[in-house]
């Protein structure tokens, strides 16, 4: 089950939607206005069920988030063990 929009629905609900990863109230990827201005067939998740997002650009959003994330940690770890 996802939680979508505030409320939970079955795995076969998002894949008939465009499903947007939301921070903030906005939609990583741009999508104008927020959720109620949308048009019907869009949806929303938060960080916690990313997984479910289906707009290729917020995934995108969201890879690279995380792919700065690992970098930075990699960073930290490589100063903390004294490693350039």
């Amino acid at each position: 089950m996802t939680q979508v929009s505030s409320v939970t629905v079955s795995p076969s609900f998002t894949s008939r939607f465009v499903v947007h990863l939301l921070r903030y109230g906005r939609a990583l990827c741009g999508q104008p206005g927020t959720p109620n201005t949308w048009p019907d067939d869009h949806r929303w998740v938060d960080d916690v069920h990313w997984v479910d997002v289906s707009c290729l650009p917020c995934l995108a959003h969201k890879l690279e988030d995380a792919t700065k994330a690992t970098i930075r940690n990699i960073q930290e770890i490589s100063r903390s063990l004294g490693v350039s």
